[in-house]
Order: C-alpha cells, then structure tokens, then sequence
C-alpha cells in the first residue's frame, strides 16, 4: 500500500476495480476486432496512412469518370440519337396518316348514316383551288366576305357537309343546309391535286378519275351558288355516281401567294408533295363502294 508524506493513499473499492478491468477488457476486444477486420499491412499503421493505402485498394468502379471516359459516353449518346430521331420521326408520319384516314373514314360514315336517316341526298364538298374567285361575288357582303377569307387556306384539305333538304320540308321544296363546320385535314395532309382537275373528271381509271362538280351555296346555306367538287350519298345510302370514288390521301404543303401586306391573291395555291414528284402510286387511297356507300382504306398500287 502506496502512501503520501507518511499518508496511505486511497484504494477503490473491489466493485470500481471490476468495472475498469471490464471496461479495459472491452477496449482490448474492439482494438482487436478492428486490426482483425483489416489487411496484415494496414493494422499498425496510423489513420492517415491507412486512409491513403485503403484508396489505393478500392476496385477501380468505385473511382470518378475520367474526361475520356466521358467523351466516349458523349460520342455514343450522339451516335443513337442520329439513328432514334430518322425512326421518330417516321412514328409521326404514320400517326398523320392514321389520323387523317380516321377523320375521313368517320365524316364518309356520318355522311351515308344521315343520309339514310334523313332521307335525303348529302353531299361531301370540298374547298376548290379557285375559291379566290368567290371573293368577287361577296364583295357587298362583309358576313361572307369574312367566310370567304377564312376559307382561303382550304383548297386541297378542306371540306363540309350538306345535306340537300331539312327534316320538314315540303316535298319538291327542300331547302339546303350545312350538316358541319368546314373542316381541313390534320397539318402536313391533304387531298391529292389530281382530283381537283375538272378534265380528268370522266376518266376511265378509278384512280385518276378527278371530283365531280355541281354548283352549291357557299360558304354557307344562304350565299350564292358556287362550282364545288363533290361526292354524294342518296336515301339508300349508296353513291349518287353509281360508281366506286376513290379519294387519294398525300402528304406535302400548300403555299398560298399573298400580296405585300400579307393579305391572300386570286392565284391558284402552290402544292408541295413529299417526297418531291410524289406520284399516284404513293397515296394512301380511301374507296368508298358506290353500291353500299361503306368507305375502307385501300394502299393499292394502280396498274
């Protein structure tokens, strides 16, 4: 027993001694599980050193992109996006011509199915190139004047109902009426030029046979007459013409000649197929059967 100027020093008491050699013994233990769970060379070494050697040991994914490394990565990222885009852009081609086949094809069935249910001739009319000439006839009426000028950018997509008479009227007296708004078909498609050219319209072939005209009230139920391509179901639902019409689907753009101030010309619309030169062999062709009056898209090729 140790002592202090003649003084014994103080001894702890047996449960103090027991608890620092346990808490001595846990030290020892953790000391020895950590050099344990480390290589041989790295067990003795101070906690910088360690830390030095350890990122030298690391696998080589756990370490950053070097600029190569990610200059390859943008080279390839460029590499599939020249070879994704030419195929996305092909989707939206072919969801303008879904949509545009859908929008005929339903207006065809609604135009047969009123047709029976009414029991009356109606008529599918399209806006012509020459729509121009109509503003000379609505000069003293601003209210069609108006419509004539919205309708400027029709030719080759545009295109409304008509029926011949109204539910009422007297026999021998039926008085015309729009069935809808005039519609165009979705941007980037349109009706193919040919079926606009009045010579082709007693051709022999299907394909080249151009719209029939007749002169209708236009742009509305109460303007004048004017010449307007057509096709029309009777009360049976079948095609006035008695035979098949075919109407011919393209893709392209329309340039309408405007003057200096912006404003529309009388001059016939320039059409833009794509590709450049599209021929008839190309459209996307829906038949509409003249005995039924049901319309069906057909991609035939013409012999």
């Amino acid at each position: 027993m140790g002592s202090i100027g003649g003084s014994p020093l103080p001894q702890p008491s047996p449960a103090r001694r027991g608890r620092t050699a346990e808490n001595s013994g846990e030290l020892q233990e953790s000391r020895e599980r950590s050099a344990g769970s480390l290589p041989a060379s790295l067990a003795n070494v101070s906690p910088r050193r360690r830390a030095d050697k350890l990122s030298t040991l690391l696998p080589k994914s756990c370490r950053a992109f070097t600029l190569v490394e990610l200059l390859v990565v943008m080279v390839i990222i460029g590499i599939l996006t020249s070879i994704t885009l030419p195929a996305l852009k092909g989707i939206g081609q072919a969801n303008l011509n879904a949509a545009a086949n859908r929008q005929i094809l339903d207006d065809l069935a609604f135009a047969r199915l009123r047709a029976i249910n009414d029991r009356t001739t109606v008529y599918m009319v399209f806006v012509p190139p020459y729509v121009a000439q109509k503003l000379d006839q609505a000069r003293g009426d601003f209210q069609e004047l108006r419509y004539v000028t919205n309708l400027l950018g029709g030719p080759y997509r545009g295109y409304a109902l008509l029926a011949a008479r109204t539910v009422g009227d007297q026999p021998g007296r039926g008085r015309r009426r729009y069935l809808s708004d005039w519609k165009t078909l979705p941007e980037g498609a349109l009706f193919a030029p040919y079926k606009f050219d009045s010579r082709l319209s007693r051709h022999p072939n299907d394909y080249l046979r151009s719209f029939a005209t007749n002169a209708f009230p236009f742009p509305d139920a109460n303007s004048s007459p004017f010449m307007l391509p057509y096709i029309a179901f009777n009360p049976y639902g079948q095609l006035t013409s008695q035979q098949d019409e075919l109407i011919p689907l393209a893709k392209g753009h329309i340039t309408f000649p405007r003057d200096d101030a912006g404003n529309f010309i009388h001059s016939t619309p320039d059409v833009q197929l794509i590709p450049p030169g599209q021929g008839t062999n190309t459209f996307q062709y829906v038949r509409v059967n003249w005995l039924t009056g049901r319309a069906k898209i057909e991609p035939v090729i013409p012999q």
